[in-house]
Order: structure tokens, then C-alpha cells, then sequence
């Protein structure tokens, strides 16, 4: 519900990334709305499909300096994980605090971790 309502009040220019203050962002993107787990009777991966294809970033950074897919697998989307690492997130990255996808992965499912670890990515 979240990802939809900011998706109609967004501006177009907002619809692909948040804007920026300086070299962090100061809210979340469109994507990151499509990754939190709120949104569970909305077709989280296609929405997360039809912005990456509109040019949303990827590796955009919430204040938390969260990605996109450090949010899905911490939520526990494994649909939402499944899109993003097809469409080319960085599976490696890691929020400021250090943690990575499988991080928290292990927060949320064991099916996240899985996918996580077919897609090779391992504990630190």
C-alpha cells in the first residue's frame, strides 16, 4: 500500500529516486517502498521490474544506507530478493552499520538466506 500511495503522490521526477541532499539520500526511494514488507497483497517484484526498467537505481541508499535488496531480504520479500538479484543488484553491498543482504536475511527467513546463498553470497 505504501509503495502504491507514494507511486500517486509522487511527482514524475520523484517516481524513480528521491531526491538527494549532498551524497545522502533524504528518504526512500520509490524501490525502497516496493522492498519493505508492508505491501504484501501488491505485486511487489513486477513493481520493483517496471521502476528498475524506468531507470530507478538499483543501489539508491535510504538514510540507513540501505539498498533496495538489504531491505527485501531483511523483510523477509524472497519474491522481491528473487527480482532484484535477476535485475542486477549489488548482492554485496552493505548498509552504514556494516551488515549485508545475508545479515539480514538471517532477521527474517531462512528461505531469504537460501536464495541468498544459491545467488553466492555467503556469511562474512
Amino acid at each position: 500500500m505504501y509503495a502504491t500511495r507514494a507511486l500517486l503522490q509522487a511527482t514524475p521526477a520523484e517516481i524513480i529516486n528521491s531526491p538527494t541532499s549532498g551524497d545522502k539520500p533524504n528518504g526512500w526511494s520509490c524501490l525502497h517502498f516496493a522492498c519493505d514488507g508492508s505491501d504484501r497483497t501488491y505485486f511487489r517484484a513486477e513493481l520493483c521490474r517496471l521502476l528498475v526498467a524506468a531507470h530507478a537505481d538499483l543501489e539508491f541508499r535510504c538514510p540507513k544506507g540501505n539498498t533496495p535488496l538489504l531491505l527485501a531480504t531483511s523483510t523477509g520479500q524472497a519474491d522481491v530478493v528473487t527480482a532484484l538479484l535477476a535485475l542486477g543488484a549489488d548482492r554485496h553491498a552493505c548498509n552504514y552499520r556494516g551488515q549485508g543482504a545475508y545479515e539480514g536475511a538471517l532477521r527474517s527467513s531462512g528461505t531469504i538466506a537460501q536464495l541468498l546463498r544459491d545467488a553466492g553470497v555467503h556469511p562474512r
